[in-house]
Formats: structure tokens, sequence, C-alpha cells
């Protein structure tokens, strides 16, 4: 949780959500709390007045490619070439669906994936872009550019005056979208890569199969096991 003096409207974005706990983060996964956040209902001063305290509820985390190109190289080649890389997706910061920043939201949503997301209202890069690579092993490419994109559910309590004493008071719920740092590479079908990357997601985008290794390897251990039974 953070709790933060600020004014009641960030931007264009009126805060009015709801403290709840149980953060998660996965990928492409999202997550609800089923208990209400130990700050709903607790007392506070008043000079507190106004401070609210953020709770990520969910985060859900799935590699995006954002720019892409696909060449071969031939055999003998050795150059150093200029490439154009297309726009194939974009990823930006929004709050409840509208382009937003907030420094404090975002911050939690850090902490709870393990990674730096972008805090102000950026976005990927919307133009096409050129790179420049060298080559000189024979094959098919994918040149990419992408992130992680970053998207759950958030809430927030505010110190309010009350009957008789200041409390956190509950005030609704949101969403958001962010992502973290951008990532720029190439990419080849017989290259074994980690499930969920980046890189991964690229070679997806280059059309190259799902790896098939770990099924291999467990139907040759079976009949191993059997032989030593008897």
């Amino acid at each position: 949780m953070i709790k933060k003096v600020t004014p009641r409207r960030t931007g264009e974005f009126l805060i009015a959500m709801t403290l709840v706990t149980g953060m998660t983060a996965g990928f492409a996964s999202s997550a609800s709390a089923a208990a209400p956040a130990p700050y709903e209902g607790r007392a506070c001063s008043y000079n507190e007045i106004g401070d609210q305290v953020f709770t990520v509820e969910s985060a859900s985390v799935s590699p995006v490619v954002t720019h892409f190109t696909s060449f071969y190289v031939t055999t003998g080649t050795l150059s150093e070439n200029t490439y154009r890389l297309n726009v194939v997706d974009r990823v930006g910061t929004s709050i409840n669906g509208q382009s937003n920043a907030s420094e404090t939201l975002f911050e939690q949503v850090t902490r709870t994936v393990g990674f730096s997301v972008r805090k102000d209202e950026s976005t990927t890069n919307t133009e096409d872009l050129t790179v420049k690579w060298r080559f000189s092993s024979p094959g098919y490419y994918g040149l990419y550019k992408g992130t992680k994109r970053v998207t759950g559910t958030f809430s927030h309590a505010v110190c309010s005056p009350g009957w008789g004493y200041p409390r956190y008071v509950r005030r609704g719920s949101g969403t958001y979208v962010t992502f973290g740092p951008i990532e720029e590479g190439t990419v080849r079908c017989v290259d074994v890569l980690p499930a969920r990357t980046v890189r991964r997601a690229a070679q997806v985008v280059l059309g190259c199969p799902a790896p098939t290794a770990p099924a291999t390897g467990k139907t040759d251990e079976k009949p191993a096991a059997k032989a030593g039974a008897h």
C-alpha cells in the first residue's frame, strides 16, 4: 500500500476508488480481493484528511511486440543493413480507459510485478522506425521491438471526516494499463526461448511453431523407468 497526500484530481482523472486487499501478479491473469483492506474504516487524524492509500488488486503481465519486420539472410552474406520496422501494436499508460498517469499508483504496480513500469503519460513509439543490424549467418530472421504490458485493477481509500472522528473511507475501484522497459533484438525459429517473454512473442509474429522439445524428453524417460521395474 502507498499513502500519499494528493489533490482530489490527477490531471483530468477524478480519484474515487475502493480500497481492498489481495495483490497478485501473473501472466495473462487477474485476481480480485475477497477481504476488505485494513485501512478501510481505520481512524486517521484531522491533519491526514485527504490522504489516499492505494492498493493494487490485480496485475496481469503479457509480452507484446510493438514493432516488427522479417527478412532472409542468404549464405555468404556479410553486411550491415538498415531495416525498417513497422508498428504492429501500441501500449500506453491509462487509468479507467483514459490516457492518464499516477506516479503513486504506478509505483505500487512496480512493486507488485517486480520490474519498473512507466509512471507518466507515455506510449510506445507509434511511428515506424529504422535500425541497423549486421548479420553473417544465413536464415530467416525477425527483427523486433517490444515490451511487457501490465494491466489490472486497483482501489484506494481516502481519509475523510466521519461521525465524531476522521477515518479512511472506501471510494470505488478502477483499472489501469502501463508497460515496462523497451526491449529490441532478433529472433529465429531455431532459437529455443522461454515462454511468456518478448522474444518468444516475436517468434509467434514471425510464424514459428510452438516448441516441442519438452514433450519429446518426457516420452524418452518413461520406457527406461518401466524397464528398471522388472
